[in-house]
Formats: C-alpha cells, structure tokens, sequence
C-alpha cells in the first residue's frame, strides 16, 4: 500500500513537471512572437507556431533555408461559390494516422461540402488547383537536419548525420538532394526522405557551405581553391578550380542558370560555370570589398555591394557584364535584400537604400534610417527591425512606414526572397510563420528579368546617393574602334574609358600582374 502510495505521489510530480515544462516552452514563444494583435498591427497573421528539434535552439543553429519545388507542386481542392473560394482542401492534408488524404479524398470532403452548402440556399463549385510546395530546411551545429512544411509546420522528416563534434557549414538544397559540409566530409542526403545518399571526403578543408550550380555541387575551399562533383555521380572525381584570395563569403547560385558567384580578399568577384563542362566563366575587379554574401535573381543577375559604398548589378550570362552601378557613399557590410524587383542595401550607418534591380535607379524619395535588419517582405511591404528594437512594415513604393510598434521579443528571422512568408526565430528554437492577411496560398516573389530596350536612356552614374547609375545603353561587347586592350575591336566590358568599377585594369590580369590560377598549374587538374 505504501509503495503503491510513494509512486503515485512520484507520478504526480512527473506530470507536473511535464506541464511546467510545457508552459515554460509556451511563455518563451508567447514573449519572442508576435502577438495576433501585433501581426495584425502589421498587415499578417501568424500562419503556425513550431518548436524546432535543433539541440541548444538558436545558439544551435547552422543554418536554415526556405526552399520552393516546383517540381513537385500541391495539389488543392477549392470550393467556390459567387466567384469566392469558401474552401480550400489540399490533398497532402494528414488523416488521424498522420497520412495525407489524397486527391480523392480531398474530392470527396469537397462534394459534401458542396452539398452542405446547396442545403443552404448555395450553388458552389469544385476544382482543382496546384501551388509550388514550399518547404522549411533547418540544420544543426550537431548535424541534425529538420524539414518541414513552410505552409503548416509539419514536420517531414528528421535525421541527424555527421560528427557532432565537427562544424556543420550551410546546405545546398535542391529538388533530390539535401547536402552539406561536416568537417572534411561532403553529406549528400535524399530530399524527401533525409536517409543518406552519399558521403565524400573533401580533397582541401571547405571553408564554406557547398552551393548547387546546374549539374554540380561546389564548394569554396582554403586557399582559394573550389571543389565541385555532378550531381549523378558522386564517385567521379573532384572538378577543382583556383581563385587569387580566400572567399570573404559563401558563393551564391543562380535559381535558373548555371553559374556561381563569390568575392575573394584579392578584391575580385568570380563566377564558375556548373553545366556540362565545369570551369571558370570570369571575374571582374569591385571597388572596394564584397564582404556579404550577395543577393541573386532571375535571369542570371547577381547584386552585390563593398565597403567603399557601390552596389553593383551584374549579368553572369556569357562572359559576363555590368548591367549597372550605384553608389551609396558609405560602406556596405550587410547583406543585399532581394524581393521582387526591389534590391534593398544598408548601410554600416543603417541607412536603408531601395534600388529597382533593373536599372539601378533608387526608387525611394530618400534613405529609412536606423535600419538594424530586414526581417522579411511581401509584395507590397517591407517588414523590418529597427535599432531602436521596434518593428516596421514599410510601404514598398515609398519607404514610408505603414505601422510601426516596439518588438523588442524579435530575436532574428530566416531569409526568404521567395514567397511572402515571413519566419521569426526565437532564442528558445522556436519557429514563427506569418503570412500576409489575404494571402492564404504562397506568392512567389522571384520575377522575370526584363532588360531595358534600347529606346530606354538609362542615367550616367552620380557621385551622390540620389542619383542612380546604369550602364551605358551601348552593347560594352560592340564594336568601339582601335582599342589597344581590345584587338578585335571590341569595348572592354570591364576595362578602358568607359570602366564602370573606375579603373582601365584588366580584370583578367596583364604582364605585371600575378597568376590567378597559381602560376602555370592547370586550375581545372585533379
């Protein structure tokens, strides 16, 4: 009787526990969130609520992407009545064994629902539809790697890889394959499932997480070396190029091109080719150095800023070009914001600047200060901390703040220039996804590059931030006459007069200056 006594009493205490702990996890993402009240405040609704399964929550964190796969899009039942859509039924919706529904079954609960609503009075309709699936990838200093569904939370898979003991850099995602740098060790694994595909040892140490160009994955690695293999082939041998410098950022790849970009402490920014035939593609010289990683969109563009204050908008196509420089007069350390065709730059005096991604031309009457980070944005707004810790959404036309309140339970945010999710990070591990108030289905905020045509004049380039700059509207690989840098005639896009980084240097080295590739040692050797 007593023994029976002594362990209800220990099981009582265990339950407390339990639900003390539980409300402690609840309190700390009830202070770090935002409020429905605040959301609102803001133009969003919070979407779901998660506890992340990363061991030492934020302090764990190695790295967390959104990732959009379109080709492998949800499918949607929608109940539509008077030309609104009343329901919205997706077929990867979860019974009570945690299994999706399926199609039919999402046909079927739409047909009664139909039904339903003819008993009331209402004429619906159903049909089907299909949105790009959208999923949330978080990995750990540990090596655990955590998917979820960026729309509800749910969580996909789980598994952890790698030595815990060794530092996990950021992954390359994909539509297959999940990979990442664990020590000296490559980690391939399945997208859909998290079991592991392949593991490959690095020939030199990686210095940065390995990024998806086309066919290939590739790493930066010491000593200005890349390391890339195919994607189909795990076991070939390692694709190795060199670069003048170590990387001062991660490379960043184009979403619809081949090609990858990073900057080097040599003051140069290269680009590699990841297609059939891997190799260099070019680089150019910045003014100033690019110290964040940059920002990149479609149609090849790749956006980056340095320290002596200019931001530059380059096409990695061919053999590469300018599209357009801006200067902003004060050095730049964060990194450049991408959403839709709106480049966002700020500045180590957390001036923020909005450029058109086109032109180059700023699109803001005049700079929002006290700007400490950008949290995330939608189509029309721009939702940012400021250093004074309160939250702005800013009006995406104008700069001008459209609701404005303190925030200082805002930890951090995962980038994502792709839809108009915005996810708050707290410290606890907790993960926040809101979303804008009509918006119940994703809006992808990537757009199609379209190029000015030759009627458009863009601006010459000024000295103050008011004054955007472009390129000239002239093609820089037309013929410009006797160029003594340019024997067959043609404009150097990146040397001569009409130099846009403000120097005739070749970028591509001359005879006095040192061997990229390291002497006459092939780059591309094994």
């Amino acid at each position: 009787m007593l023994r029976s006594s002594h362990l209800h009493r220990v099981g009582l205490l265990a339950a407390v526990a339990v639900v003390w702990q539980c409300t402690a996890v609840a309190t700390a993402l009830g202070r770090e969130t935002l409020s429905p009240a605040e959301a609102a405040r803001a133009g969003l609704v919070s979407a779901w609520q998660r506890q992340m399964t990363i061991a030492g929550g934020l302090a764990g964190l190695a790295d967390a992407q959104v990732y959009v796969d379109a080709t492998r899009p949800r499918e949607i039942v929608e109940v539509t009545a008077n030309d609104q859509v009343l329901l919205r039924i997706p077929a990867d919706r979860v019974d009570r064994s945690g299994q999706p529904i399926g199609i039919e079954e999402a046909e079927r609960l739409a047909r009664l629902e139909i039904y339903k609503l003819k008993r009331r009075g209402t004429e619906a309709t159903q049909a089907r539809s299909q949105v790009p699936q959208v999923r949330l990838y978080v990995l750990g200093k540990d090596g655990t790697v955590e998917a979820r569904d960026g729309e509800s939370g749910r969580v996909l898979w789980t598994e952890q890889h790698g030595d815990p003991r060794l530092p996990s850099l950021p992954m390359a995602i994909n539509e297959n394959f999940v990979i990442f740098a664990n020590g000296m060790d490559l980690i391939v694994l399945d997208a859909l499932s998290g079991r592991s595909v392949y593991t490959r040892r690095f020939r030199y140490m990686p210095v940065a997480g390995p990024v998806i160009v086309g066919s290939h994955v590739m790493t930066l690695c010491a000593s200005g070396r890349v390391e890339g293999l195919p994607l189909g082939n795990f076991n070939a041998d390692f694709f190795t190029a060199v670069a003048a410098g170590e990387p001062t950022t991660g490379a960043v790849a184009a979403p619809d091109l081949p090609r990858m970009m990073w900057p080097t402490e040599a003051g140069y920014v290269y680009a590699v080719e990841g297609g059939e035939r891997p190799g260099m593609a070019f680089r150019f010289p910045a003014d100033g150095s690019v110290t964040a990683k940059p920002a990149v969109g479609l149609g090849g563009r790749f956006f980056m800023a340095t320290d002596h204050g200019q931001v530059y908008g380059v096409s990695a196509l061919n053999a590469g070009s300018v599209l357009w420089r801006y200067s902003v007069g004060d050095p730049i350390h964060a990194p450049t914001a991408l959403f839709g065709n709106r480049l966002f730059v700020k500045t180590i005096y957390d001036d923020l600047f909005c450029l058109d991604a086109t032109s180059g031309r700023s699109l803001w009457p005049a700079p929002v200060r006290e700007v400490d980070q950008i949290l995330g944005g939608t189509d029309k707004q721009l939702i940012i901390r400021s250093t004074t810790a309160r939250l702005k959404t800013l009006d995406m036309e104008t700069g001008s703040a459209m609701a404005e309140f303190p925030a200082t339970s805002v930890v951090d945010a995962i980038p994502n220039p792709l839809t108009d999710r915005l996810y708050l990070l707290t410290s606890s591990g907790g993960i926040q996804c809101l979303r804008p108030l009509a918006a119940e289905l994703p809006t992808m905020l990537l757009q199609e590059f379209k190029p000015q045509t030759a009627g458009e004049a863009p601006q010459k380039p000024g000295k103050k931030p008011a004054e955007g700059a472009t390129p000239n509207a002239t093609d820089p690989f037309a013929p410009a006459g006797d160029d003594p840098q340019t024997p067959d005639g043609g404009a150097d896009p990146f040397g001569g007069g009409n130099d846009p980084f403000g120097g005739g240097a070749d970028p591509f080295g001359g005879e006095d200056m040192d061997d990229v590739f390291g002497g006459g040692a092939d780059p591309f050797a094994n």
